[in-house]
C-alpha cells in the first residue's frame, strides 16, 4: 500500500540519496560539447564529461546524453 512507498520514498530521502540532507545534484561541464549531425527527430547519444557533484562530494566523471534537434 501507500504506507510502504511512504515509508521507502522516507528512507531513500534519509538513507539512499539522502535528499533531505543534499537536496541538490549537479554536473558540471569540463569543455563544451561536439555535437555530431543532427537529422531532425532522430535521438543522438553524446558522451560529456564533467564534474558530478552527489552529497556533496564532487568527482569527475562521464555520462551518457542524448541529443535531439529541435527546429532550426
Amino acid at each position: 500500500g501507500s504506507s510502504r512507498g511512504s515509508r521507502r520514498d522516507n528512507r531513500i530521502r534519509t538513507d539512499g540519496l539522502q535528499t533531505d540532507t543534499f537536496p541538490t545534484a549537479t554536473f558540471k561541464l569540463r569543455d563544451p560539447l561536439e555535437l555530431p549531425a543532427l537529422t531532425s527527430g532522430k535521438v543522438a547519444e553524446v558522451e560529456a564529461m564533467g564534474d558530478l557533484t552527489l552529497h556533496g562530494v564532487t568527482k569527475l566523471t562521464t555520462v551518457t546524453l542524448q541529443v535531439k534537434a529541435s527546429g532550426e
